[in-house]
């Protein structure tokens, strides 16, 4: 297995599916749950046989893969959609992308190829207008976001987000 064929929205889905009750509290509340869902993700890629370190090389993840090191940067980014039963926070959520370009441009800069995943929660039912934001990203990286929903409930589901940041 090659580290550009791990799919990561896989691998989300295999953290989260068994743990949809603590996501719909994160929902609930849009609490962020990067630290948890780091080391659902760890235990994960070590089940897979990965050599895998936390907050290696200041990144989130660090992946050893027979003596390559790929980095994986994750952020759980909270919405300010109005949902009913979700409480309600008027929080700009311009900041929660720009720290996705950031990760981007951080392992563009790198010497360690890697990825920037994340998830967008909560979205409503059916909306797809989080991605004016993600086609934001894209054009300022050039790199391009693969996308999937989550469905928590009837009412809001979740996005699950990869972008593959390897120099060419």
């Amino acid at each position: 297995m090659k580290f550009e064929h791990l799919n990561f929205i896989k691998i989300l889905e295999e953290a989260l599916e068994p743990n949809i009750d603590v996501i719909s509290l994160a929902c609930k509340y849009r609490s962020k749950f990067e630290g948890w869902l780091k080391f659902e993700i760890l235990r994960n890629l070590h089940k897979k046989g990965l050599v895998v370190t936390p907050e290696g090389e200041r990144f989130d993840i660090l992946i050893n893969y027979i003596g390559i090191k790929y980095a994986i940067e994750l952020k759980t980014v909270n919405m300010n959609y109005r949902i009913s039963g979700i409480e309600s926070k008027r929080k700009p959520v311009t900041k929660n992308f720009k720290s996705i370009e950031k990760d981007i441009e951080k392992i563009e800069n790198s010497a360690v190829p890697g990825k920037v995943i994340f998830i967008i929660f909560p979205i409503p039912a059916g909306d797809e207008s989080f991605k004016k934001f993600i086609e934001k990203v894209q054009d300022k990286t050039g790199f391009s976001i693969k996308q999937k929903f989550l469905k928590i409930n009837s009412d809001y589901e979740v996005v699950l987000c990869e972008s593959e940041v390897i120099k060419s």
